[in-house]
């Protein structure tokens, strides 16, 4: 049944492949899954990733489906509490909902050495947002550790920045702290053996539904923008479907407020889409970086414009970020399997889940293989065009040929008026 419906809706189209992958399967199964590499998001020629395909080892298309990655839940707060020494579970207070409200005062009694919170038993706490209380500043190192029962903790970040400072005039902030995948039920900030814990305003987490095992955020390869008079540009050959920018700054203590913009088609005007600082300082024997934009649509194009100061010589470097999708496929036909995308008016063919896999998402669904995906595709900087010129040009042309067909019409339409016989 499978084979006769991708028979009905996978049309080849015709063309080379931009890349091509390998695909890595260890252990037999009827179908395999594996998670899209970064590079597939680069080589695509749309953003949606309709032009993607799993080949066999006889350049066959097989039937797949993609498990998009669940976006996140936005930020909230939790209730936090700190604590001294190492409490005990039964010191723990919870109420009528599971969350953590308090500790017992019993042997709480000294500097604190971090703060207690709930993450949720549901969705998978994918970040954790400290902000340092107003009247501290400077440097913090902490890590993060998680406790399903509160007795036995297991460290998930061993070591994360925090930093509020002010620089020239300037608020520097960095609080966001990226976790493992996996659902915990409990997290708590420490600080380093021997220092105490600094107050802290507010905590939040961020929380993806969907079930464990979502893949953590996959970041390209650095590369500079090119230097123009609006400010630093990276255009892409493609338009990419992105979530997060991260800019390296290249010199020593830089420091620059800046606006984040962007375009999805050639020819769209430039679309504000942040402002923030961007800076590079080096304190405490290592550096220290300010925290990657969110990408609100598609981009084909990014520009980073210094308000006031500048960004240093060279230009910075910029990476794009996803959380990448997963793929199923049927083992049909014989490997070795490729992993193919990139390819103009490819038709869209991915099945959903539960249509390739009979019972997806349910304990009597059939084994699903561990694959492994390796593609790479640089992310290549394109050409730097004015914005409004590049597909302005072609569009206008249009214009005038609709212009001109209509007059074209019109004047055939007065000509064979005039030839009919008066009554």
């Amino acid at each position: 049944m499978i084979a006769a419906l991708w028979v009905t809706i996978a049309v080849a189209a015709p063309g080379s492949w931009a890349a091509r992958g390998t695909l890595d399967t260890p252990v037999e199964a009827p179908f395999q899954q594996f998670t899209l590499p970064i590079g597939a998001y680069l080589a695509a020629k749309y953003p949606d990733l309709r032009d993607l395909r799993v080949l066999d080892g006889s350049g066959a298309e097989v039937p797949y489906a993609r498990v998009a990655s669940t976006a996140p839940e936005p930020p909230r707060s939790v209730p936090f509490v700190g604590f001294a020494g190492e409490p005990a579970a039964a010191d723990l207070q919870f109420d009528t909902k599971g969350g953590l409200s308090g500790l017992k005062t019993a042997g709480q009694a000294g500097p604190k050495r971090g703060y207690l919170f709930s993450g949720d038993a549901v969705g998978d706490v994918v970040a954790v947002k400290v902000d340092l209380a107003e009247a501290e500043a400077g440097y913090q190192h902490v890590a993060v550790e998680a406790s399903d029962d509160g007795t036995a903790w297991t460290t998930v970040v061993p070591d994360a920045t925090l930093l509020r400072l002010t620089v020239d005039g300037q608020p520097l902030r960095r609080g966001t702290i990226e976790l493992p995948p996996g659902p915990h039920r409990l997290l708590r900030v420490v600080w380093p053996e021997g220092k105490a814990a600094v107050a802290v305003g507010s905590i939040e987490v961020t929380v993806r539904f969907g079930g464990s095992g979502q893949p953590p955020m996959a970041w390209s390869g650095p590369v500079a923008g090119t230097r123009t008079a609006e400010g630093d540009v990276l255009v892409l050959p493609n338009t990419v479907r992105a979530e997060a920018l991260r800019v390296g700054l290249k010199g020593a203590n830089t420091l620059a407020p800046v606006t984040l913009s962007a375009w999805t088609n050639p020819g769209d005007p430039w679309r504000d889409l942040a402002d923030g600082t961007v800076y590079q300082l080096r304190a405490q024997d290592r550096d220290w970086t300010n925290e990657p934009f969110s990408l609100a649509i598609p981009v084909h194009a990014v520009r980073l414009k210094a308000n006031q100061g500048s960004l240093g010589d060279p230009p910075p470097t910029l990476e794009l970020g996803v959380h990448p999708d997963r793929v199923i496929f049927v083992a049909s036909g014989k490997g070795p399997y490729t992993l193919a995308v990139g390819q103009l008016d490819a038709p869209a063919v991915a099945l959903a889940p539960n249509t390739l896999v009979p019972g997806y998402g349910y304990g009597d669904a059939p084994p699903i293989g561990a694959a492994t995906a390796t593609l790479d595709f640089p992310l290549t900087p394109s050409a730097t065009p004015a914005p409004g010129t590049a597909a302005a040009i072609p569009k206008a042309w249009k214009l005038w040929g609709v212009l001109l067909v209509g007059v074209a019409m019109l004047g055939g339409m007065a000509a064979s008026l005039a030839k009919r016989p008066k009554a």
